[in-house]
C-alpha cells in the first residue's frame, strides 16, 4: 500500500463532499441531521467511491470504515451547527429585509423630492450591535465546524493509510510510488477536484461576514464562483508549466480592474471583498499547485 491510497481517498472525499452532494441534500441534512434519506445517500455514495477508487475489491474494511465514519463525524458537525446555523439564518435573514426596506425608503424620498435616487441620502437601517455581533460569532463557529469536520475526515483517511502499512516508517517510502504515469494523472485530477468547489466553498465561509455589509443584488449570480474556479485552474495550469510570472500577471490585473470598476462608498466595500477572497483564492491555488508539482 502507498501513498496513493491515500491520494485517492481524498479524492473519493473531495468528490463525495463538494460534487455529488446537492444544495438540496445539505439543507435537508441541516434540517433533519440522520431523519432524512439524503444524508443515508450521502454517506452511501462515500463508501462506493472509497471501494471504486481504491480498486482493492476482496478488502470490505476500507468502505465500512469510511461508511460509519463519514457518517458519526458528519452527525456530529450537524447536531453541533443546527442551533447556530438557524440563528445564524434569522439574522442573514433580517439583513436583507433591512436592506430591501432601505432601497424602498430611498426610493420613495427621491420620488417625493423629485430627484435622481443615486443623489439621495437616506439614514440606513442596521442591525444591532448585538446582532451583528451575534451574527460575526455564529458565522465563525460554522467556519470553524466546517474546517473541524474536513480535518475529521482527513484524520480518517491518513488513519487508514497508516494502519493498512501498518508501520510509520513506511510513510517515508510512499512519495517513491507517486511516479508512475498513472499515479500522475491521480494527483493532477485530485488537486483539480481540490481547486474547484471545495476551495470556493472554503473561501466563501471565511468571507461569509463581509459579504453581508454590502448590496450584492446587482452582481451576477455564481459569477463570482466561476471566475475564481477558472482563475486557480489558470494559476494551477501556469505553476504546473512554471510560469510564475503569468500568476503575478493575473493578480496585478485582477487587482486593477477591480479598483478602477468600483470607486463609490460600497464600490470600495466590494472591492476589498473581492481582494480579500481572491488573495485567498491564488494562496489555496499556489498551495495546492506547489504540493502537487512536489509530489509528481
Amino acid at each position: 500500500m502507498d501513498l496513493i491510497i491515500i491520494v485517492k481517498l481524498i479524492l473519493a472525499h473531495a468528490l463525495t463532499d463538494f460534487v455529488f452532494q446537492p444544495n438540496s441534500w445539505v439543507k435537508a441534512k441541516q434540517e433533519h441531521i440522520l431523519c432524512t434519506r439524503y444524508f443515508w445517500f450521502h454517506i452511501i455514495i462515500a463508501a462506493v467511491l472509497s471501494y471504486i477508487f481504491v480498486a482493492d475489491w476482496d478488502n470490505w474494511c476500507i468502505p465500512v470504515v469510511i461508511f460509519f465514519t463519514h457518517g458519526a463525524i458528519d452527525a456530529f458537525k450537524l447536531w453541533l451547527e443546527k442551533e447556530p446555523l438557524a440563528e445564524m439564518k434569522k439574522l442573514e435573514t433580517k439583513v436583507e429585509k433591512l436592506r430591501e426596506e432601505n432601497k424602498t425608503a430611498e426610493e420613495n424620498k427621491a420620488a417625493e423630492e423629485n430627484k435622481a435616487i443615486a443623489g439621495t441620502k437616506v439614514k440606513p437601517k442596521q442591525l444591532s450591535e448585538v446582532e451583528t455581533k451575534d451574527l460575526k460569532k455564529y458565522q465563525t463557529k460554522n467556519l470553524y465546524l466546517f474546517i473541524g469536520d474536513q480535518i475529521a475526515h482527513l484524520i480518517v483517511i491518513l488513519l487508514i493509510g497508516v494502519l493498512l502499512n501498518q508501520s510509520w516508517e513506511e510513510i517515508g517510502i510512499w512519495f517513491d510510488a507517486l511516479i508512475n504515469p498513472q499515479n500522475k494523472t491521480i494527483v493532477v485530477f485530485t488537486a483539480v477536484i481540490l481547486l474547484l468547489t471545495p476551495t470556493g466553498t472554503l473561501i466563501g465561509k471565511i468571507t461569509e461576514p463581509f459579504r453581508l455589509q454590502f448590496d450584492a443584488s446587482d452582481s451576477l449570480k455564481n459569477a463570482g464562483s466561476y471566475i475564481g474556479n477558472i482563475e486557480r485552474i489558470l494559476i494551477f495550469i501556469f505553476i504546473f508549466n512554471q510560469q510564475y510570472e503569468a500568476v503575478g500577471f493575473l493578480l496585478a490585473g485582477k487587482s486593477i480592474l477591480r479598483i478602477t470598476v468600483d470607486k463609490d462608498g460600497e464600490g470600495r466595500k466590494k472591492t476589498e471583498y473581492v481582494l480579500v477572497g481572491t488573495l485567498l483564492s491564488f494562496l489555496v491555488a499556489i498551495l495546492i499547485s506547489g504540493l502537487c508539482l512536489r509530489l509528481i
